[in-house]
């Protein structure tokens, strides 16, 4: 099985923390993917953390699995769906470190279940928290949910991406009920501003007391997608030392090797 914990994520989380409190797009990454024709894409997409996991409290699971989310009718969908083979160029300003992180998307949607579990583990030594937030309650009810019909404890996918889809904002969670995207704009469609979520039912699904909204929170969720990146190598350079330092993170076998190069 592999490492949930390899020392590249760690590094990661590190100069993570070093930089979020100053610079507010540290989070943000260059996600490069391949067109239908051959042609590389390039977007800026907000990194959600590590699936399964939370940087604020325990959810009792941990992965090596970066995490992003889509809307399903984008453009990038088709082309992972045509090559998974992505990779990540990440700036931190505030201590000078690159990474670019290379390996294969997998798209988590409804209906999606086995992908890549073997990369997601429980975390041993977890405390979980009576006062959970929102997104850990409707995370945490939803596995006993559904360990209630299958006999046994496990991690679910359709829990993660029920609690990324509360995780995310009110105006965020309202794009995805806009009208397509790519497609020519209309004037008359319906781009409303935000979309909240009411309450959390005892088996951790969303509802509200308005059907309209309950149908348009539905709606959304339907084309909320999980993207998560099963890594296969990290290249990292700190750009502020002098000489610089760069070191290689690649995977073998599910063992990790780390060598020092030159940058």
């Amino acid at each position: 099985m592999p490492a949930t914990n390899p020392a590249w994520k760690q590094l990661i989380l590190g100069q993570l923390a070093k930089n979020i409190k100053d610079v507010k797009d540290a989070a943000y990454v260059q996600l490069s993917t391949i067109r239908l024709d051959g042609s590389p894409a390039n977007r800026t997409v907000a990194f959600r953390g590590f699936a399964a996991e939370d940087h604020a409290e325990e959810t009792g699971w941990e992965s090596d699995l970066l995490l992003f989310t889509c809307d399903k009718r984008t453009e990038k969908m088709k082309e992972l769906q045509h090559d998974s083979r992505v990779e990540i160029a990440w700036w931190m300003s505030k201590t000078g470190d690159q990474f670019r992180i290379r390996g294969r998307m997998h798209m988590i949607e409804r209906g999606t279940t086995d992908v890549v579990k073997d990369h997601i583990a429980p975390k041993q030594g977890t405390q979980l928290s009576s006062n959970a937030s929102a997104p850990t309650s409707s995370f945490l009810a939803r596995l006993k949910h559904f360990a209630h019909s299958v006999g046994k404890p496990d991690f679910s996918w359709e829990a993660e991406r029920l609690r990324q889809w509360y995780k995310i904002s009110d105006d965020l969670r309202a794009t995805f009920t806009w009208p397509h995207p790519g497609k020519d704009f209309e004037h008359n469609g319906r781009f409303i501003e935000k979309l909240a979520i009411e309450k959390t039912k005892d088996d951790g699904w969303f509802s509200h007391s308005d059907q309209a909204q309950q149908s348009l929170l539905e709606e959304g969720y339907n084309n909320f997608v999980l993207l998560v990146v099963e890594v296969d190598s990290v290249d990292y350079v700190e750009l502020y030392s002098m000489p610089c330092k760069r070191r290689v993170y690649t995977k073998h076998n599910d063992q990790w090797d780390t060598r020092l190069v030159n940058p």
